[in-house]
């Protein structure tokens, strides 16, 4: 089966989609964001989610991770995602602050 977008991300002021080697981003607030040509000179990705968290813990500095409050938040997130669908209705969700 043809898989031609990898993630697709869509926003009220950007959306964005990825194939397997190209990311395209279009924005009316981002020069050059047409949606149609793919973005260049993109930072190196960061390594897997738990080597950064290792990394953290051998040398105690905690670079590149999300901190413990928004992680919660998010998962907050999800599961009002998850009520919503099952319930088939709008959940309403603290707005997250530190």
């Amino acid at each position: 089966i043809a898989q031609p977008f990898t993630v697709i991300v869509s926003g009220t002021e950007a959306h964005a989609h990825m194939n397997q080697k190209e990311i395209y981003l279009k924005s009316n607030n981002i020069p050059g964001a047409d949606g149609e040509t793919a973005l260049k000179n993109l930072p190196e990705a960061l390594p897997h989610a738990f080597d950064l968290f290792l990394n953290a813990v051998v040398s105690g500095k905690n670079e590149n991770l999300v901190p413990v409050r928004e992680a919660a938040y998010r998962s907050t997130v999800m599961e009002a995602i998850y009520k919503a669908v099952s319930e088939k209705s709008w959940v309403t969700v603290k707005p997250y602050s530190n």
